[in-house]
């Protein structure tokens, strides 16, 4: 059965499609909210903390903390996102969760750890850790791996 049958990659693709903007996050159109918010301004990182949820287009993603790392490449762009406890990524019926996600845009990659679980309808998936690749299309599973799938209708 192909992976794209059961849409996990299809899902992530989606996710990585609606941010990245060439090898970086664009920054036009990104809300966060959060408790709090640190910026430095030597490095250009900036740290939310508490309840933080950032929404891009349909595309939700929410966590205790979320640090966004800036690309020294593109002016005004993020290179990697990295969000810290109970992570949930929403988009449309399509759920992710984790410990912690790392979006590497320069990387290509996503990285999720730390009962990381996809869900969609019935179907599910859980691992320690998912690392996905944007170039490839491979979503690679290890630890404990659980899958529930269901048949799709051609």
């Amino acid at each position: 059965m192909k992976a794209k049958r059961w849409g996990f990659s299809a899902a992530l693709c989606v996710t990585a499609v609606f941010f990245i903007h060439g090898s970086s996050l664009a920054l036009d159109d990104l809300k966060i909210q959060s408790e709090s918010m640190v910026i430095d301004e030597s490095s250009g990182n900036i740290k939310f903390s508490g309840n933080v949820m950032l929404r891009k287009d349909s595309i939700t993603i929410n966590s205790d903390d979320m640090t966004l790392f800036s690309s020294e490449s593109e002016p005004d762009s993020i290179a990697r996102v990295v969000a810290l406890g109970n992570v949930v990524l929403k988009k449309e019926d399509d759920s992710i969760y984790s410990e912690r996600a790392e979006f590497d845009f320069e990387n290509s990659r996503i990285i999720l750890t730390g009962k990381t679980r996809f869900e969609r309808g019935t179907e599910s998936i859980s691992a320690s850790r998912i690392v996905y690749n944007l170039d490839t299309g491979i979503a690679s599973f290890t630890g404990s791996v659980d899958a529930v799938i269901s048949p799709r209708a051609e």
